[in-house]
């Protein structure tokens, strides 16, 4: 089963505690997949907004963001998960790309990188089976 919420997005259960502390900017470079998402102050408000069908999105999110990650770091992918307002993406030796999270097109995603390309924006919910060709086909494995 799939949830979109806006476009495809794209063996450890992933949950909200795990997410690493609010903070304004994560910098990343380099091979990394960055798993973004509402704070829980955020999640209760959008869950009281929108009622529980929207809670079910979170943990689909949150529950195939765990399975990706284990597959994205079994093949050396430094993996982020974060609730920080902006995201800075290095590419090459100066070129930097700033994504902020609450202008994205959806409230959760993940934005791939391997440091030379431009990263790669995926929004919504995907299982990790649907998310591996992705994965497979930006990092170029076979």
């Amino acid at each position: 089963m799939i949830v979109f919420l806006v476009a495809l997005l794209p063996l450890v259960s992933f949950r909200v505690n795990q997410m690493q502390a609010p903070q304004s900017t994560l910098q990343i470079s380099d091979r990394s997949v960055v798993f973004f998402g509402p704070t829980q102050a955020e999640r209760d408000s959008i869950i009281r907004a929108e009622g529980l069908d929207v809670a079910q999105v979170f943990d689909d999110f949150d529950y195939y963001a765990g399975k990706s990650a284990s597959y994205l770091k079994g093949r050396g992918i430094s993996v982020e998960f974060t609730t920080s307002q902006v995201v800075l993406v290095k590419i090459g030796d100066r070129t930097v790309r700033i994504y902020e999270r609450k202008k994205m097109a959806d409230v959760v995603g993940l934005i791939l990188t391997d440091g030379v390309q431009e990263p790669q924006l995926l929004f919504g919910v995907a299982t990790d089976a649907e998310l591996v060709p992705q994965f497979n086909d930006f990092f170029r494995w076979k």
